[in-house]
């Protein structure tokens, strides 16, 4: 009971790390310098689909990238502008074109189970199970 009571008074309270030397450890004063680099990865997530990414420039002078931006994307900018919104049309026109199908679809699915429902109610079906089904009048099973 004692060596009980001795281990948590020696847990209580702050508990510090020992420190331990590493005599494999050497300091590299260029451990931050980075080689030239050749290629870059980049990962893009679209939250809307038909995006189109062109034209990518890493650099670190802002002067060259205003020059680069001015060669490139400033020439194109009006081209793409419309190529864009000539391809929003088309793709809008689609899409009306595609939900005028469905409504259709749909009114014809509602006119036949109209159809249908009249058919049922006017009692000109054939009923396989018509003759085990009670009919309301049918007094001798109201006994039971």
């Amino acid at each position: 009971m004692e060596a009980q009571e001795d281990q948590k008074s020696k847990l209580q309270g702050e508990m510090e790390d020992p420190m331990i030397d590493n005599p494999e450890f050497e300091d590299d004063p260029d451990l931050y310098v980075l080689k030239p680099i050749k290629y870059v990865g980049i990962e893009v997530w679209q939250v809307k689909a038909g995006s189109v990414f062109d034209n990518i420039l890493i650099c670190d002078d802002p002067e060259y990238a205003k020059q680069v931006v001015e060669e490139t994307w400033a020439k194109n900018k009006e081209a793409e502008k419309e190529a864009f919104e000539e391809a929003e049309k088309e793709r809008k026109a689609r899409e009306e074109e595609e939900a005028q199908r469905a409504r259709e679809e749909g009114d014809r699915r509602r006119r036949e189970r109209r159809r249908d429902k009249r058919y049922w109610e006017r009692g000109r079906h054939s009923d396989p199970y018509r003759r085990y089904r009670l009919d309301d009048t049918d007094d001798y099973h109201d006994e039971l």
